[in-house]
């Protein structure tokens, strides 16, 4: 579980008066379907539990899932993830990257979980040229500054490793195109605002170094993604 704090000032973000307001965008990545808490699996409950302590702290506030949401563990396998809308609605998340055990049971079995609950971002994955059913590349979310009468727009873009596919069933990603070509989708609508809030929501791995700064811990996807804190302020991921 991963909270970006982004604070905004009324001069430069809200345009309002000289109040701070901090932004939490809460990330969950790597579920699995993983509901019971088990060794070094925290379970549905734990983790629920933590996002409502940050929520308390931080009115303002986007919970995101960063993929990979089932799939992978034993509970998932025997649930096949149908529990995962009701806890995803109970915490809040209503965006998500696509990670590449979202393929484990088949493109319908996807295309069908979570259909009125969940929308999947992701820019890179193509069939015949389109993006997958329920699927898009980007989205803005409007959120509500508690120390001001205005709102902040987040814009939210996502993406999944092209090396995913080589981690799913053949039979089960089956006339998918996964780009690696990640830089136009990234910069697509950047209007050059200072203003502007940007968080990269990915299914790819990243790791901090000593500096604290974000590393890709791939060297393929680390020279296809290029770019500085003026293009995106903040990475939600997991792989």
């Amino acid at each position: 579980l991963t909270t970006l704090l982004i604070l905004m000032t009324g001069v430069s973000v809200l345009k309002a008066n000289s109040d701070t307001d901090t932004l939490a965008v809460i990330s969950l990545n790597d579920f699995h379907g993983s509901f019971v808490k088990s060794n070094d699996v925290p379970g549905a409950g734990n983790i629920y539990s933590s996002i409502e302590r940050i929520k308390e702290r931080y009115p303002a506030n986007l919970v995101l899932s960063a993929g990979d949401n089932f799939g992978g563990s034993y509970f998932s396998l025997l649930t096949k993830g149908r529990l995962l809308p009701f806890f995803f609605n109970s915490v809040g998340i209503r965006y998500s990257a696509i990670g590449n055990h979202e393929f484990d049971n088949g493109q319908d079995f996807f295309a069908e979980l979570g259909k009125d609950t969940i929308e999947y971002l992701c820019g890179n994955i193509t069939k015949g040229g389109n993006l997958l059913p329920r699927t898009s590349s980007k989205a803005t979310v409007s959120i509500a500054m508690p120390n001001s009468s205005d709102t902040v727009d987040v814009e939210i873009i996502g993406l999944i490793s092209a090396l995913a596919k080589n981690q799913c069933r053949k039979e089960c990603i089956e006339g998918l195109d996964f780009s690696g070509d990640y830089m136009p989708l990234i910069t697509d609508g950047l209007d050059g605002s200072k203003d502007k809030i940007r968080i990269l929501l990915a299914h790819i791995g990243t790791y901090t170094d000593s500096k604290n700064n974000a590393r890709w811990d791939d060297a393929e996807n680390k020279a296809a993604l290029q770019f500085g804190p003026d293009t995106i302020s903040g990475i939600a991921s997991g792989h």
